[in-house]
């Protein structure tokens, strides 16, 4: 039986009663920047919900949050399983047409945003917000970001270690309570513990920690479809779950937070956005990292089918290199270095902006030609269907490749980069991973834990 937070009398007592979204049995403050929303959604949509993901699938992608350990290979990696559903930049002085990333999802949210909204409207740090934004205090919420997780034994990723949101206010909502062990936990304010032990930021701690409340460490009792509110300021993580699966879908508010943005200004090492804008006037674009600043090989897809005319946002560092390709092809059109002084980069027919990196070009023809990659099915008592979703020269595909893999079996794939498949238990639409072809990687382990790694 997971515990019930009770909250601590004192807290209570020492904060206003500022009129919660539904009524006032069902907000606890937990911690002073900690709130609990109970019913923000219905079980009835929770389901719907994480019905629509694992129907979409739960892409591997790279996680933000652990930079560190994509950098060394001595510590553990793995990728996020996450589908973003809403995006709407936040720049001063820029304005930005809000992003529909998975319409299906956001059609069944859409009616609930006004009430999220609310909670961040009225449970916010007023005077910090006043202080923050002198000159619009009373601003509405802006939403900036949704994406819905998934955590699971059984699933790609199971934890997540201790961070926080750069983000002024973030709304976390549980989708699941089918679970046991693990899930969010938020650190206790730094005036009550000091300062945070250093082991706390590895996986190596997180992987240790399991669901009880300790004089640093608290689990909220998050029943499907209620909130946790809380803001930049708040330590929190995703410890590993031991059964079952837990599904969550945060909302990011006020991503303009002017407290970090300050920090980020005063450090020329950390990203700064630049706009790259599609100048060819019949041509969408896939736009590709084929060279980090900070990593010694880096090729990533970090835009899908720019429309002629249409400008992006990119998150850059000084010297990141990126190719422009014809959507769905290999076929390159231009590549872009990036320059901290530049912020506009036009890609059109009379300006095709060339690298130092001449050299990438002679890997084109390599790139364009498939190679083979093993499979393995690491799962003891489980045989394993495996489909195709997605085919780099093709718009979203279905495809049974393989039927009935047995366990300790490994089957070829002929593949190209960017290829996703999925593997299915036999003969059923359980979904046990997806996969995400790199060339640079040659094994694909399907384990219990879902740990596809390379040996390469």
């Amino acid at each position: 039986m997971r515990g019930v937070i009770v909250a601590a009398v004192s807290t209570l007592l020492s904060l206003p009663m500022r009129g919660p979204l539904i009524s006032a049995v069902d907000v606890e403050f937990l911690e002073p920047k900690v709130q609990r929303h109970v019913g923000v959604l219905p079980l009835s949509v929770c389901k719907e919900l994480i019905s629509l993901g694992e129907k979409f699938g739960f892409l591997v992608r790279e996680e933000s949050i652990d930079e560190d350990e994509q950098k060394d290979p001595t510590k553990k990696y793995v990728p996020s399983q996450t589908i973003d559903i809403y995006e709407n930049r936040s720049e001063p002085e820029i304005e930005y047409e809000p992003e529909m990333q998975n319409e299906a999802i956001w059609n069944v949210l859409q009616p609930w945003i006004p009430k999220i909204t609310e909670i961040v409207k009225v449970n916010r740090d007023k005077e910090a917000f006043s202080k923050y934004y002198p000159d619009e205090p009373d601003r509405d919420p802006e939403l900036n970001w949704i994406f819905f997780r998934k955590y699971s034994p059984n699933a790609e990723r199971n934890s997540l270690k201790v961070h926080h949101d750069t983000n002024m206010n973030t709304v976390n909502i549980e989708l699941s309570d089918e679970y046991d062990g693990g899930g969010l936990f938020y650190i206790k304010s730094l005036d009550s513990i000091g300062e945070i032990p250093d082991e706390y930021g590895d996986y190596e701690w997180i992987e240790s920690v399991k669901r009880e409340n300790t004089s640093d460490v608290v689990f909220p009792d998050l029943r499907a479809g209620d909130a946790i509110f809380y803001n930049y300021t708040v330590e929190h993580a995703v410890a590993p779950v031991e059964r079952g699966t837990r599904y969550s879908m945060a909302f990011f508010f006020d991503m303009d937070n002017p407290v970090l943005r300050e920090r980020y200004d005063a450090n020329e090492e950390n990203d700064f956005k630049v706009e790259l804008h599609n100048g060819l006037p019949n041509v969408e674009l896939d736009i590709v990292l084929i060279h980090h600043a900070f990593e010694d090989q880096a090729r990533r897809r970090v835009l899908d089918k720019m429309k002629p005319n249409e400008t992006s946002i990119y998150h850059a560092f000084e010297g990141d290199v990126l190719r422009a390709l014809v959507a769905g092809t290999d076929e390159v059109v231009s590549d872009i270095e990036i320059d901290r002084d530049q912020y506009l980069y036009t890609i059109s027919q009379n300006n095709l902006m060339r690298s130092a990196f001449e050299s990438a070009g002679e890997n084109d023809s390599e790139d364009e030609e498939g190679f083979e990659v093993e499979l393995y099915n690491g799962l003891p008592d489980v045989e394993l269907d495996i489909v195709r979703i997605y085919d780099v020269f093709e718009e979203q595909v279905w495809k049974r490749m393989f039927d009935e893999v047995l366990p300790n079996e490994t089957t070829i794939y002929d593949a190209f980069e960017g290829d996703v498949l999925r593997a299915l238990v036999a003969g059923t639409d359980e979904v046990v991973s997806d996969i995400e072809i790199f060339r640079d990687q040659h094994l694909y382990t399907i384990s219990q834990k879902n740990d596809m790694r390379s040996e390469l």
